[in-house]
């Protein structure tokens, strides 16, 4: 019952992004942890914890630590034997020297097998692989596109490993041609990588880096070519040798000849995926020609549509686009045509491109709206009382004179709510845009005036310790079996 009762008092988590440096961040399997901050409703103080950045699950990483808390030696010892015991071995990190040499000299011939039962990739059958689960091939361009081999994770929760369909890589591929990008940083994006790499240097001059936590990657990849990456911590795994090779990546990169591709699991939490972006804006600046300290790498992150919101709070710069990238083995994220949802994939590209240069195809229906100055979907008209295409969710919306706003069909105007609702909604029912505690837009719950003790202040993204340590409570004296015996008596 007691856990029951915390549950039900609990009113949510707040993260903080630590940028400051000099502070001693736990780790777990997938790097250091994130700060965060639970609320009650009961009135107690909030508290600072850290946990996993990569999993939303804490079943499928466990490790959890109050901010206040100091571990001792014995389950310091106990966390980082479950880090390393966590962590592939050696053949499961590095290509084969045979694969590496035919890749090396652009062999399109070669003999290889991956074992999907041992996780591993090996140029011929050996006996220990004797009635496993293997893929075979023969050329050296099927390994180029490790994300048909390989069976995708099964924790969706922690993976998320959707590809997108060859229409949708197509698009983004060509895009970046047209746009006469030289470099391609491939952020969770293995099969715009692929085919990038299955590209002869004769047909295109784009390079391509792939940043993946999925470590199999580094098996058909070249040294050069792959970065084992956690994209919400920023964390390179691999003992820095693949930071190295991320940095000299951005070397000598100018603003107009590299572009960052992102696709990132629909449940992470934008802002920390926004600080992510900010440290490579930052980094790449300082390793590129770029002299203005505010310039950004051309940017596209993928995002569903209606986290539109949450996106332009964390990375101004970002506009959507409207076109619908669609996934293989997602099961509604796909084209109405490959039995997706009716409306087709909620899935967009958000980009610091100027729209106007992101051409849309026009054998899908999309055109271009000259005053909005983009590409819009078929179904997305210019309102010109708006003064804009205001469509978002593939239908087409309608004005509506008393909210002096589009809004999507089938919604009428209640005048008790003073906004556009669905016909028999709950009247007066509360949308907050703002602060949970206080209502007020501007800031959030964390930074609310209205708090009753601040447990913690982040000057320059370093948080300082609370004022008064919720995490050492007295403990109240056992009763003894005698008495309690008596007291039920």
């Amino acid at each position: 019952m007691a856990t029951q009762h915390a549950a039900t008092e609990r009113l949510g988590v707040s993260v903080y992004i630590l940028q400051g440096e000099g502070r001693e961040i736990p780790e777990c399997p997938h790097g250091p942890m994130l700060l965060f901050e639970r609320f009650f409703k009961d009135g107690r103080e909030p508290r600072l914890f850290f946990a996993c950045s990569a999993c939303r699950d804490r079943k499928a990483c466990s490790f959890f630590q109050w901010e206040d808390e100091t571990l001792s030696d014995v389950r310091k010892k106990a966390h980082q034997d479950i880090i390393t015991a966590s962590r592939p071995n050696e053949q499961q990190l590095k290509i084969d020297k045979e694969l590496r040499a035919m890749m090396e000299h652009k062999s399109k011939e070669c003999s290889w097998l991956y074992c999907h039962s041992c996780d591993v990739l090996v140029t011929r059958k050996t006996p220990q692989h004797i009635g496993h689960d293997v893929t075979e091939g023969q050329t050296l361009s099927e390994l180029r596109k490790p994300s048909i081999i390989l069976k995708p994770l099964q924790n969706q929760k922690v993976h998320a490993q959707y590809l997108f369909s060859v229409k949708a890589t197509t698009f983004i591929v060509n895009t970046i041609k047209k746009l006469e990008f030289k470099k391609v940083l491939c952020l969770g994006t293995p099969r715009i990588h692929g085919m990038i790499q299955c590209t002869t240097e004769a047909e295109s001059s784009l390079d391509s880096l792939l940043l993946d936590i999925d470590h199999r990657y580094g098996m058909f990849n070249l040294p050069s070519k792959f970065c084992w990456y956690n994209m919400f911590n920023h964390h390179f795994f691999n003992n820095n040798k693949s930071e190295q090779q991320f940095n000299k990546f951005l070397e000598n990169a100018d603003e107009e000849e590299i572009v960052m591709i992102m696709d990132p699991p629909f449940g992470g939490l934008v802002e920390v995926l926004g600080a992510t972006l900010q440290k490579i804006w930052k980094l790449w600046r300082t390793n590129s020609s770029a002299k203005d300290n505010k310039k950004e790498m051309a940017t596209m992150f993928i995002f569903p549509y209606f986290m539109e919101t949450q996106i332009q709070a964390a990375l101004p710069s970002m506009k959507m686009l409207d076109y619908k990238v669609d996934y293989d083995n997602h099961p509604l994220f796909k084209d109405k045509k490959a039995h997706g949802s009716k409306r087709g994939s909620p899935v967009r590209i958000f980009t610091n491109i100027p729209a106007a240069n992101v051409k849309l195809p026009s054998k899908d229906g999309y055109r271009f709206c000259k005053p909005c100055q983009r590409y819009v979907s078929a179904e997305n008209y210019h309102c010109s009382k708006c003064d804009a295409c205001t469509s978002k969710d593939g239908r087409r919306y309608v004005h509506c004179e008393d909210c002096v706003a589009c809004v999507k069909p089938g919604h009428v105007h209640c005048f008790t709510c003073k906004r556009c609702e669905p016909p028999g909604h709950e009247c007066n029912r509360k949308v907050s845009t703002g602060c949970h505690i206080c209502g007020e837009d501007g800031h959030k719950r964390r930074d609310c005036p209205q708090r009753i003790k601040t447990t913690s202040s982040h000057a320059n993204g370093q948080p300082q310790g609370p004022g008064k340590s919720p995490g050492k409570r007295k403990k109240q004296p056992r009763k003894s079996a005698k008495k309690k015996k008596q007291k039920t008596n």
